[in-house]
């Protein structure tokens, strides 16, 4: 592997689904780098929006949807010509913004409102709103699609929604300002 020279201060790292590409958002300036590991760990770079928090990577691996906090967008690479396809004005600084496994639905975190937005991935418009808690951020999935669980920050708890009626049906008190969240099935 190595290391690889990517923009100024990266934040998440995503992956491919098959493992060839490593995308990392770059908070500081404005955009998104994808290393190529199979051709001589080559780098691209393409600039987003102001604020780049993370590019979640659709799970076909086409798209990846770059929250991007400070302009308050989200940002739509196609992974293949690595060029912005749409940028979705929000109006609300967003979280995360994670593909369903299982339907054609992405949950951007919406932290201002200490909500959920579901958007249709291929029409990329919006289909719901899901009112969570203060300060949502992480998302994460069920394997299956049935649940998401998002972390709410100021709240100090997870709130469980069910996917088919997008309304909350639990909440789980955690620790102090629970951030990143990721689904583990029992052992």
């Amino acid at each position: 592997m190595g290391s690889y020279m990517v923009g100024t201060s990266p934040l998440e790292v995503t992956l491919t689904p098959d493992g060839e590409h490593a995308l990392t958002a770059n908070n500081g300036s404005g955009t998104v780098s994808k290393v190529h590991f199979e051709e001589s760990a080559t780098v691209q770079h393409v600039n987003v929006g102001s604020g780049p928090v993370g590019a979640w990577i659709t799970p076909d691996g086409t798209q990846a949807w770059v929250t991007n906090e400070v302009s308050k967008t989200i940002s739509v690479i196609a992974i293949e010509s690595f060029a912005v396809d749409t940028t979705l004005a929000l109006g609300y600084t967003p979280g995360q913004a994670i593909h369903s496994p299982t339907r054609t639905e992405v949950y951007v975190a919406d932290e201002d409102n200490g909500s959920v937005h579901v958007f249709d991935l291929q029409t990329r418009t919006w289909v719901a709103d899901i009112v969570t808690g203060s300060r949502a951020h992480g998302i994460s999935f069920k394997p299956d699609g049935s649940r998401a669980y998002v972390t709410n920050e100021m709240d100090r708890s997870v709130s469980v929604i069910d996917c088919e009626s997008k309304t909350v049906i639990a909440t789980i008190r955690v620790g102090v300002s629970p951030n990143g969240i990721i689904y583990r099935p029992a052992l």
